[in-house]
Parts: C-alpha cells; sequence; structure tokens
C-alpha cells in the first residue's frame, strides 16, 4: 500500500533497482515475512515455530557453527533477525536462499520463494528465486521461460542438472562463473538434442543436423542454432579450456540460459506433438 506522504511527493519513491545492496526497507520486509510466518510468542520468549525442523540446517549450513552450540528459543530468534537486518546483502540472500532451497521439503515453508518474489518486486530488488536459486533474472517471461524448461525436463535428467548448474553458477553472489553458466546452458540443449536424434555421443552440431529427420523444425532456426553453438566454441573459450581472462558478463549469461531454455521447451513441445502424432497413427 502506498502511503499519503508517497502519493503526494512528500516522501520519495525507489526509482533504481536494488543490485548488490538491501536498504533498510527491504531488509525489515524480509524479516517481517519471517517473524509472521515463523516466530511464536511462547510463555519463555520467542521460539521459532514452523522452521523447528530446520534450524539444525540454518545453523550448520549458514552459520557454520557446531550442532551442540544451537541457542534456543528468544536468542536463536535474534540470530535470524540480526543477521537480516545487519548483515551484508548476499550474507541475507544466502538466508533467503537456505529458506527457499527448504520449501518441498516443509509444508511450513510452502509459498516461500513465491513470497520473497514479491517482496523483491516491491521493493525493486534486482533478482529473482528460481528453483531455489537467487537469480539476477528480473523479467517475468524469462523467469517463467526458465522454470518452465526445469519442470518440462524432468523426464530428461540431464538436461535439468545442466540447467541448475547453469544457474547456480550465474548466482553466485561472491563468485560468478559466466563461462560455465553458459556451457552449462548449451550443454542442456545438447543434451535435449541427443535425446531427440537418439544419439548420445553427438555435438550439439551433429544432433541439431540430424534434429530434422525426427521433429520438424525450420531450417532458418537450425541454421541460426549451429551459429550460436559455433559461438560458444569460440568465444573466450567457452567449451575449451581459457588461454586468459574472460570478458564474459552477467548479460551473456543470462541471455545464453533465458534462450537455451526457450529452445528447449521448443524441442520438448515438438517432440510432444511427434509421440501424439504416432500414437494417433496407431
Amino acid at each position: 500500500m502506498m502511503l499519503f506522504s508517497e502519493r503526494q511527493g512528500y516522501t520519495p519513491l525507489r526509482d533504481s533497482v536494488q543490485i548488490e545492496e538491501l536498504d533498510k526497507e527491504s531488509r525489515v520486509k524480509i524479516w517481517n515475512y519471517w517473524v509472521t510466518n515463523f516466530v511464536r510468542e511462547t510463555a519463555s520468549g520467542r521460539v521459532i515455530g514452523e522452521l523447528t525442523d530446520i534450524k539444525e540446517e540454518i545453523w550448520r549450513i549458514y552459520f557454520r557453527k557446531p550442532l551442540d552450540e544451537i541457542p534456543y528459543n528468544e536468542k536463536f530468534v535474534y540470530n535470524i533477525k540480526e543477521q537480516i537486518i545487519t548483515e551484508l546483502w548476499y550474507e541475507v540472500m544466502d538466508l533467503v536462499e537456505l529458506l527457499c532451497n527448504c520449501e518441498n521439503k516443509h509444508v511450513g515453508l510452502k509459498g516461500a520463494s513465491e513470497t520473497h518474489n514479491r517482496i523483491f518486486e516491491e521493493e525493486k530488488i534486482g533478482y529473482k528465486i528460481i528453483d531455489g536459486k537467487v537469480t539476477p533474472i528480473t523479467d517475468e517471461v524469462e523467469v517463467e521461460s526458465v522454470d518452465e524448461a526445469i519442470e518440462r525436463s524432468k523426464n530428461f535428467s540431464g538436461v535439468r542438472e545442466h540447467i541448475r548448474k547453469a544457474i547456480a553458477n550465474l548466482s553466485d553472489r561472491k563468485d560468478p562463473d559466466y563461462a560455465n553458466s553458459i556451457k552449462e546452458s548449451i550443454s542442456a540443449v545438447e543434451s535435449i538434442s541427443q535425446k531427440i536424434t537418439g544419439d548420445e555421443s553427438a555435438t550439439l552440431g551433429e544432433a541439431l543436423n540430424n534434429l530434422e529427420d525426427e521433429i520438424e523444425i525450420h531450417g532458418a532456426l537450425k541454421s541460426g542454432w549451429l551459429k550460436l553453438y559455433g559461438y560458444t566454441s569460440d568465444a573466450d573459450g567457452i567449451r575449451h579450456a581459457m588461454s586468459e581472462k574472460s570478458n564474459l558478463s552477467m548479460t551473456d549469461a543470462k541471455y545464453m540460459l533465458v534462450t537455451c531454455a526457450a529452445f528447449i521447451n521448443y524441442l520438448i513441445s515438438k517432440l510432444e506433438e511427434r509421440e501424439v502424432g504416432v500414437v494417433a497413427e496407431n
């Protein structure tokens, strides 16, 4: 809800996206989500409610401290609040990511990714949670394309694993690996192409040349992907050892992830169309 002072222009609205930063208002909103959903008032003070099952994971993975030193009740709640309100922006993202990665393990965490993404959007935080990873992709269409590729590749474990590695390399806030993110993205396309053509040893170039024998694909589209494959084979040693520092950026890696995800969705749709046609013929 926009306050009177904001509507009338007395209090300035944020007009820039938060990249590699988190302002006070954003931190408070993230903490308010935690305290509203997980902190319970008891006779002995404030305790973590729904988070009880993952307290050990938070202490062991996030705080990196011995399990026999886990504080209980009020002190544990205070530790979480202090991290969110005062610590470095990427350490807050680490905590958010840990929570969202546990979303499918515990009923009490259902909707954590969706809620944090809404907070990110409201506060103009330049990241989105995709497959449990805080990722520097904010365009909704792009996010949906990557999400769809992860979901639709559930029967192609190799494809899904390459996409997840591409996201992980792109999303490493302390040491992003753009070259390997691009490599994993194009490897995901290579993997689905191998599955469709039935040749697990084929390179992407070979698989692309044989795709039209299996599914209907326009020649210009195939040609475009052959050129893109050529780019990944040449640019900054993406698919080969690099001889010098890479000039690749987040823009390059994000473009390849989104583009490859869209093409994977396209190929899986074409494969499904072919299978439906075979069933109809029989």
